[in-house]
C-alpha cells in the first residue's frame, strides 16, 4: 500500500513539475503578443498589411501587402503620400512583374534605420497608419 502511495506521489510531482516548466519556459503566457491584426488596416475596401520590417545598411525596408476588390493598386502614388516618422521614402518598389491590379506586394524603402509612425498613403485623403517599433 505504501509503495502505491509513493508511486502516485512521484507521478503527481512529475506532472506538476512538467506543467510548471511548460508554462514558464516553453509557453510563457506572460509574454505580450501583438494582436494578429495590429499591422493590418482596412479602409474604403482596401486592406494594407505590413508584412515585415528590415533595418540594415542604413535603411529601413517595409514590405507591404495590399488587397481590395475596387481599385487597381498600381494607379496610386504611394511614394508621394507615405512617410515613416516624418521621413519620405527614398524608393517604392512593386515586387516582381506586378504593375497593379487588386493584389499588390511592394517595398517602401527609407534612408536611415527608422521607427515611429508609418503612414502608407495611396492618395491625399486615403492613408493607413501604423506604429512601427
Amino acid at each position: 500500500m505504501n509503495k502505491i502511495l509513493i508511486i502516485l506521489a512521484v507521478i503527481l510531482l512529475v506532472f506538476i513539475a512538467g506543467t510548471f516548466i511548460y508554462a514558464r519556459y516553453i509557453n510563457p503566457s506572460d509574454t505580450p503578443k501583438p494582436p494578429a491584426d495590429q499591422l493590418t488596416v482596412e479602409k474604403e475596401g482596401i486592406q494594407v498589411a505590413v508584412e515585415s520590417i528590415e533595418r540594415a545598411g542604413g535603411q529601413t525596408v517595409i514590405k507591404l501587402v495590399m488587397d481590395n476588390h475596387v481599385y487597381s493598386l498600381g494607379e496610386f502614388a504611394v511614394k508621394n503620400f507615405s512617410s515613416l516618422n516624418g521621413v519620405r521614402p527614398s524608393d517604392y518598389k512593386i515586387e516582381g512583374d506586378q504593375v497593379g491590379g487588386h493584389h499588390l506586394e511592394a517595398d517602401l524603402i527609407f534612408s536611415g534605420e527608422l521607427s515611429g509612425k508609418l503612414v502608407v498613403g495611396l492618395k491625399d485623403d486615403l492613408q493607413f497608419e501604423f506604429d512601427i517599433e
